[in-house]
């Protein structure tokens, strides 16, 4: 029986001793070593897969927005083409090209240079006034001759000067189908990378377009283009039907690891290709990994440091009587280095045991400093003499309630205490023995963080005006209005005419501030309950809400903003004037979702530049036709 109950003993010394502080403290930092360590990891892994998602989904998107513009681009300088062959064809005379370019129906000079050789490779007829070459030899001059396929022949080519231009041409056919020549339309290079937006492609991003022989007809990473180097170790293409996903991966004719996404082009025997620098995509992760790193190190040093002090003050209250008075002074202590606001609450009942209020019992300083008064205006008092309004706006009901559950109480709320200077407070409400403690912190900084955050995820960081994210929610807000009111509703895509040569000529930062002006321009012309949207580029949506059903209600609004967009402008001392091209679909009449209208104002737009731009046309059924 001694020896059974001296084992006891031992047992109960055991257990008693690790349940000491000075023993527990070192045990709790050691498990919040790890665990701050393993979250730090969780969050670094979590990031960076996001942070890769991120570039991936990023390149994919540029990619379909390079696509698009190249679609309409190539169309553009097809649609040329055509136009050409068909009226040179009908009368075989050399002048058609000055008779059409009269007409406005050749695409600018500045930009385009388009050719009529004869069956012989002579140039006959150009837009430019420069030397004209012959071409019989050229390759396809020769494949012309031998064949009339359907699909444009595009090559790059090179004048005697040395300079590179990427050439699209179809042959001239007489009324007996025999080889009459070949019309030519040359553009520059960088005409096909000037979307290459640095904000979101970097200085090391690429954007390229492939050729049928695999080699690269432009290709622009930062400030630099080139013609004719080897594609031959993209990724595969993809179309609309059969998408890929982008690869990582270090092609040869790229300086650094890219995010690669790669889409055939409908139509056209070419591929577009967009690249993301991996190490410029992932620099924003790398930051905030570095200051995760630095956040769990100074976590580490906090608790180790806490972890010796608590150690070291838990051996001293083991050996000391004024265990209590000692907890009361570390308790006071924190609590005045806190940045929060403490307030100790002594409930008060009546007689009854019901509540009568809650006595102030302690104040950190943070809470006199709060509420801009001294320890001594609170201790003692009572929270409805200080705070009469505390019993109409449930505060009172609140502290009960967490005195009598004992459940944590979180809140935020807008301030409306003429006293506290802050906007935003958050309060959290906990039981103690004979009362509660709240804690009070100015939460106004992460506020007003987060509405900027919000703001800039849903605008355009150039105009300020609403981005494509906003977009269809605009439309699906404007297409139930005009549907419970019984009203009709507007799409109006804007495309500034020829901007890409005021980029080309002034540069990206004059662009910049003609967007600006004129996004400024569309939103003085329109109502407040209307939306100006940017895509990106030179390109707007308007989304008119509450419209009649009448169309020409709507044109004298068209006519505002088309005069207004029209006005000259001067920006750095350069006087210019930037044309839009508008095109107006209207709900319900062009379609009853916003992908359709969307899709039939861009339709409608794409004719207004065809009738010669500046103007704006309604979307008609018979376009598709």
């Amino acid at each position: 029986m001694t020896k059974q109950a001296h084992s006891g003993l031992d047992q109960s010394s055991i257990i008693a001793r690790l349940l000491e502080l000075h023993i527990l403290f070192p045990l709790f930092a050691v498990f919040s070593l790890l665990a701050i360590w393993g979250i730090i990891g969780y969050l670094i892994a979590i990031e960076g897969a996001a942070a890769e998602r991120t570039a991936a989904d990023t390149a994919r998107e540029l990619v379909e927005i390079y696509e698009a513009q190249m679609v309409r681009n190539l169309g553009a300088i097809d649609q040329a083409l055509k136009t050409v062959k068909y009226a040179y064809e009908i009368d075989q005379k050399p002048t058609v090209l000055s008779s059409l370019d009269e007409k406005g129906l050749l695409p600018p000079k500045l930009i385009f240079t388009v050719s009529i050789a004869n069956r012989a490779g002579e140039v006959i007829a150009s837009t430019s006034s420069g030397k004209k070459e012959a071409i019989a030899e050229r390759q396809y001059f020769l494949d012309h001759l031998v064949s009339d396929s359907d699909i444009p022949s595009i090559v790059p080519v090179r004048s005697t000067a040395g300079d590179w231009r990427i050439q699209f041409s179809r042959r001239l056919n007489a009324a007996d189908g025999k080889f009459i020549g070949v019309v030519m339309v040359l553009v520059e290079p960088a005409y096909f990378t000037s979307g290459y937006e640095r904000s979101r492609l970097g200085d090391f991003g690429v954007l390229g377009l492939v050729g049928p022989d695999g080699t690269f007809l432009a290709r622009r990473s930062g400030d630099w283009v080139t013609v004719g180097e080897s594609a031959k170790d993209i990724p595969a293409s993809a179309d609309d039907d059969n998408p890929k996903d982008t690869v990582l991966m270090a092609p040869s004719w790229a300086s650094v690891e890219q995010y690669l996404n790669v889409r055939r082009i409908y139509r056209f025997p070419l591929t577009v290709i967009v690249g993301l620098s991996k190490s410029e995509q992932l620099d924003s992760f790398h930051r905030q990994k570095i200051s995760y790193l630095r956040l769990a190190i100074l976590a580490s040093v906090l608790v180790i440091v806490v972890a010796l002090v608590l150690t070291r003050l838990s051996w001293q209250l083991a050996e000391s009587r004024k265990r209590t008075r000692k907890n009361q002074e570390t308790y006071y202590a924190a609590s005045e280095a806190s940045l929060d606001a403490v307030f100790v609450l002594r409930r008060e009942a009546m007689r009854d045991g019901n509540l009568a209020d809650f006595v102030i019992d302690n104040v950190n300083h943070q809470g006199a400093v709060l509420f801009g008064k001294t320890k001594g205006d609170f201790l003692g008092k009572r929270l409805c003499e200080l705070m009469p309004a505390c019993r109409e706006n449930g505060l009172l009901e609140e502290l009960e309630n967490v005195f009598q559950t004992g459940k944590l109480c979180e809140a935020e709320w807008e301030n409306g205490h003429e006293d506290v200077d802050a906007t935003w407070l958050y309060r959290q409400i906990v039981r103690v023995e004979d009362g509660v403690v709240v804690i009070v912190r100015d939460i106004s900084s992460r506020k007003q963080e987060q509405e900027r955050i919000s703001h800039m995820a849903y605008h355009d960081a150039l105009t300020g005006l609403p981005n494509r994210t906003l977009l269809h929610d605009r439309i699906q807000q404007a297409m139930l209005l005009a549907r419970r009111y019984e009203k009709s509703m507007a799409v109006v895509f804007v495309d500034l005419d020829d901007f890409k040569a005021i980029n080309d000529n002034y540069g990206h930062r004059i662009g910049d501030e003609v967007l600006k002006i004129q996004a400024k321009r569309m939103v003085q012309c329109l109502r407040q309950t209307d939306s100006v949207i940017r895509l990106g580029g030179d390109e707007f949506v308007i989304v008119m809400v509450s419209q009649p059903q009448n169309v020409d209600v709507l044109s004298p609004a068209l006519d505002r903003l088309r005069d207004a967009l029209a006005e000259p402008m001067h920006v750095e001392g350069i006087e210019m004037k930037v044309t839009p091209s508008i095109g107006v679909a209207r709900y319900p009449n062009d379609g009853e979702d916003s992908e359709t209208l969307l899709r039939n104002a861009d339709t409608a737009m794409y004719q207004t530049k065809t009738h010669g731009r500046n103007n704006y046309q309604y979307y008609q059924h018979e376009t598709d036709a």
